[in-house]
């Protein structure tokens, strides 16, 4: 009788005695085989499989793979891959063998693709929401200290009335319109005579002085 080999071996030939298992990377799935197929990508096998077995999330692999190897922190794969994708803009993948991307926490955020961590938002900027690729600049009137901000502070609340900033500040250090900051650093109100602009009313020597008023020299408050 002819030599029948079962599911994961095969006889090289019609004249074969014995039965060799499939070497690693190939299988067999029905009796009787004279050869063995390579496992596609995504896949792999031992030595003397019937069938080949898909990669699990977080792994890949190529064609008549022996194991499947761990998607890089960056990338992330689904069941059977045969690679790992980059993670978007606005997430990461902070270890090995990921079966997604998180995406950044708010006061974060990444520009780039294929990323191991997301980035703290730098002083002058924030971002309330998650999985951003880059944060907000604070609009005028309002600032960050610190890093990481998931909001900005507003310069009249946090230091008092008569604070200004201009977009993206870290500081409140203008005078908001109405007002001009002394030579000390605070802000006071506009004398009498006198317009103080955002842009125009930031020191005593920008204040603009109205039709039929002077000042005694360019630092005179009065």
């Amino acid at each position: 009788a002819c030599l029948a080999c079962g599911a994961g071996s095969y006889a090289a030939s019609e004249a074969s005695t014995v039965c060799t298992d499939c070497p690693p990377g190939y299988s067999a799935s029905s009796t009787g085989a004279s050869s063995c197929a390579a496992c596609y990508s995504g896949y792999y096998s031992g030595t003397g499989e019937a069938s080949c077995t898909k990669c699990g999330s977080g792994y890949y692999s190529s064609a008549s793979a022996t194991v499947c190897t761990s998607c890089p922190v960056g990338r992330s794969s689904s069941t059977g891959a045969s690679d790992c994708n980059d993670c978007a803009a606005g997430s990461y993948a902070g270890i090995a063998g990921s079966s997604s991307c998180t995406s950044c926490g708010a006061g974060k955020h990444q520009n780039a693709t294929g990323q191991a961590k997301c980035r703290d938002c730098r002083s002058g900027r924030a971002q309330s929401n998650i999985g951003q690729s880059e944060c907000d600049a604070c609009e005028q009137g309002q600032y960050t200290v610190e890093t990481g901000e998931t909001s900005c502070l507003r310069c009249s609340t946090n230091m008092g009335e008569g604070y200004w900033s201009g977009e993206g500040a870290t500081m409140c250090d203008r005078a908001a319109e109405g007002w001009f900051m002394s030579s000390d650093g605070v802000p006071q109100i506009c004398p009498d005579g006198a317009t103080c602009k955002e842009a125009e009313g930031t020191t005593p020597e920008s204040i603009f002085v109205k039709k039929r008023y002077y000042r005694f020299s360019s630092s005179a408050t009065e």
